[in-house]
């Protein structure tokens, strides 16, 4: 069953605009899309548990997106196996959330590609999240603020 259809039929609210990422984990299933909202959907009801507003919501013009800004509408994510971490692509930036019970904060921003992030993957073995720009490059971040954890673990 796809999530559109099983929003739809039970009611709730799916991305306004195209899903361009999901991802299956522990507690649900993940989805971004261009309305910058990354979604946590309950595996059995269909209805979305968690709304992150991770980027500003793409906006079409008269004349739809530019041949030049499609890379705009990738909104790449990542996840650690135990969903704890998000790692969103916010243009350039990489922005990273830890996810709690009372909801998702912003933790982390990571700035180093020149042009659009268009992939990431995270690494659990490694700790390390590499993200794939339209600017041709592969970068790979390692840092201890990438452990996600207990908050005396990473204080």
């Amino acid at each position: 069953i796809s999530i559109e259809a099983a929003a739809r039929r039970r009611g709730a609210a799916a991305h306004v605009g195209s899903v361009s990422w999901v991802d299956f984990k522990q507690g649900g299933i993940f989805t971004s899309g261009v309305d910058g909202t990354v979604r946590v959907w309950d595996r059995e009801s269909g209805r979305p548990c968690e709304v992150i507003q991770a980027a500003e919501p793409m906006e079409r013009g008269s004349e739809g997106f530019h041949k030049k800004d499609r890379w705009k509408l990738r909104r790449a994510c990542a996840l650690t196996a135990d969903a704890e971490a998000l790692f969103t692509a916010d243009g350039k930036a990489v922005q990273c959330y830890a996810r709690r019970p009372q909801g998702a904060s912003p933790m982390l921003r990571m700035a180093g590609h020149y042009q659009g992030i268009h992939e990431m993957l995270y690494n659990e073995e490694l700790g390390e999240l590499y993200t794939a720009g339209a600017d041709g490059l592969l970068l790979c971040w390692r840092s201890q603020a990438l452990a996600i954890g207990d908050d005396e673990d990473n204080a």
